[in-house]
């Protein structure tokens, strides 16, 4: 049996997709409540109307690993198959999302698919030697991890995408993660915001403020 990873819902006519991509935490809920981001656009913004597409790691690997029945493992083999899912979904601007490893992966993917726009909240843009070590390395021994995957200023130096705009938000008063968002703040189309909260997951604030649905909404009528 495979594992239900992914979830696509391309009804409509809309020639936007919003692909999310969950956290660590996700998989905890998923079973009960669906995909991480699922409800909030299935109730919040329910009159927007978007092509949505959610991806989970549910191995918690920050996307180095497999990914259900897909052939090969890691970045490479996920980014072809968001490529294809794009095609498939018939859009023509693309938004990722994410919190935390999602938002890790929405900018990774966003960068290596050439997304329209990413938004990303409390991302880890790279990977210490110790979350290499104790969490990629040894718990996926075996999994041949590319480590050249593990920077994400590394990444989007070497890629080169000047298109997709880049938006992080990130506690101010959280250490970590304001030095993840800093680090790739001065690259090119990169814009970060401070949320006055010491707190990892900073998401909510911007989606009770309406920030989330003037960006969203934006991304829509662009």
């Amino acid at each position: 049996m495979v594992e239900r990873w992914f979830k696509e819902d391309f009804s409509g006519k809309s020639k936007h997709l919003v692909v999310a991509f969950g956290s660590v935490r996700m998989f905890d809920k998923t079973k009960k409540k669906g995909f991480e981001w699922e409800n909030l656009f299935k109730y919040k913004y329910n009159d927007l109307d978007f092509k949505k597409l959610f991806v989970a790691d549910i191995r918690n690997s920050w996307w180095h690993t497999s990914f259900g029945d897909l052939p090969g493992i890691g970045p490479n083999t996920l980014t072809k198959f968001l490529l294809e899912e794009i095609d498939e979904a018939n859009v023509e601007k693309t938004l990722f999302v994410g919190v935390s490893m999602g938002g890790y992966g929405s900018i990774l993917f966003g960068c290596l698919t050439k997304a329209t726009k990413v938004m990303a909240f409390s991302p880890q843009t790279y990977l210490t030697e110790r979350r290499r070590k104790k969490q990629l390395n040894r718990k996926f021994k075996g999994y041949d991890i590319d480590e050249s995957f593990t920077d994400l200023e590394v990444v989007m130096n070497r890629v080169k995408n000047n298109q997709t705009i880049y938006k992080i938000w990130y506690g101010k008063m959280n250490g970590h993660d304001k030095k993840a968002a800093t680090r790739i703040s001065n690259m090119k189309n990169v814009y970060t915001y401070e949320i006055n909260s010491s707190r990892h997951v900073v998401v909510r604030p911007v989606i009770s403020s309406g920030v989330f649905r003037k960006e969203l909404v934006e991304f829509l009528n662009n």
